[in-house]
């Protein structure tokens, strides 16, 4: 695989909120524990913390960068609307000229009563104003649903 041969030691790619993620030939990642329950509740309460949505299969093709934010990545960007020929190229590029989007991303937060399911990514929810919303990522914590939903 290529893109293994181009990690040839470990590298750190630093995050917000004082995360990181370590990358590393596939040989030596054989030895390191994968993240138990816990501290994988942890990362997905970070990374909703930091409007950093997680695309899954679920959500694939559901959302065009603008409503994730994508658009909004320091420095320069998540995506580029100068470049051309990427798959959705034209309906991105549309939307950020018109300025056409009108769902955008948000943290919500509410009481998990224990009756109900965590929403999984993908879902369709009514928020508490009303309005229906699809869900990007979401965790329980501390009795509550936290998540990331478009809106």
């Amino acid at each position: 695989d290529a893109a293994a041969e181009l990690v040839t030691a470990s590298s750190t790619l630093k995050l917000p909120d004082g995360r990181a993620i370590v990358l590393m030939p596939q040989d030596d990642a054989a030895t390191v524990p994968l993240a138990d329950a816990a501290a994988w509740a942890n990362w997905q309460l970070a990374n909703i913390n930091a409007l950093i949505p997680e695309i899954t299969a679920a959500t694939n093709e559901m959302f065009v960068p603008q409503m994730i934010g994508w658009d909004t990545i320091a420095p320069g960007g998540g995506v580029s609307f100068s470049k051309g020929c990427y798959p959705g190229q034209e309906i991105v590029a549309r939307a950020h000229y018109r300025g056409a989007v009108k769902r955008h991303l948000e943290r919500i937060e509410y009481a998990f009563a224990g009756q109900e399911t965590v929403p999984e990514a993908g879902t369709t929810i009514t928020v508490a104003d009303g309005r229906t919303a699809e869900v990007c990522n979401s965790v329980l914590r501390s009795g509550s649903v936290i998540a990331l939903i478009v809106a």
